[in-house]
């Protein structure tokens, strides 16, 4: 099923958060990772599962759709959340806290707002459509934390740490060919006639991420 490439790209996600978390725990070093990103990461994996677990509007239609999609997402959750536990505790004295200075707050807030004027509509209902497309729009947005970290460290950064940017790029990828695909299946409804708002958001959004991550 086609679909199951929104599966894929939750999978890729996961295997990031994995090769992060590998680093981690081989350096038991902070170093070179954001907090900020993460704290992003947690925003939008929560957004998302408060509505795919909920509602079905934006499940692959495929048996990928009953449990693997959102186990994906719940396992990507759980190791982010590990990670920030480890960065505010014992490996809280190899945090880089001075470089990891990028305000995230206006960030979320930016995306709840864009998410609330410029969303579809496949769960019909307003709230839960809203906390999905605002997943979209922090994921677009959630590397920058890190990316400013990586600048303001010199550019040098850890070989997993890069594999875990490049699996994110594949995540995206994945997501944004799905949605280019079906972006004329997308429910909502038209501020201006013949203007597909919901389509035209996610499809720049997600290509803006997969550009700041490149």
């Amino acid at each position: 099923e086609l679909s199951a490439i929104l599966t894929m790209s939750v999978m890729s996600q996961c295997l990031s958060f994995a090769l992060l978390g590998l680093q981690i725990s081989a350096k038991r070093s902070m170093r070179g990772v954001s907090m900020q990103t993460l704290l992003l990461d947690v925003m939008s994996l929560c957004c998302r599962l408060a509505s795919t677990l909920v509602k079905q509007g934006y499940l692959p239609v495929d048996a990928t759709g009953d449990y693997v999609y959102q186990a994906a997402d719940i396992c990507s959750l759980f190791m982010v959340l590990y990670l920030l536990h480890l960065g505010w505790g014992e490996l809280s004295r190899t945090y880089q806290a001075e470089a990891d200075d990028f305000s995230v707050a206006k960030l979320a807030v930016g995306a709840l707002v864009l998410a609330c004027v410029c969303h579809a509509e496949m769960n019909h209902s307003w709230a839960f459509d809203v906390l999905w497309t605002t997943s979209v729009y922090i994921d677009a947005v959630a590397a920058m934390p890190q990316l400013w970290m990586i600048a303001k460290s010199g550019g040098a950064v850890e070989a997993l740490t890069s594999h875990h940017i490049a699996t994110l790029i594949v995540s995206r990828l994945f997501a944004g060919a799905f949605w280019f695909i079906a972006r004329n299946d997308l429910a909502f409804t038209p501020y201006i006639e013949g203007w597909n708002h919901a389509s035209m958001g996610i499809l720049e959004i997600g290509r803006a991420s997969c550009r700041e991550r490149v």
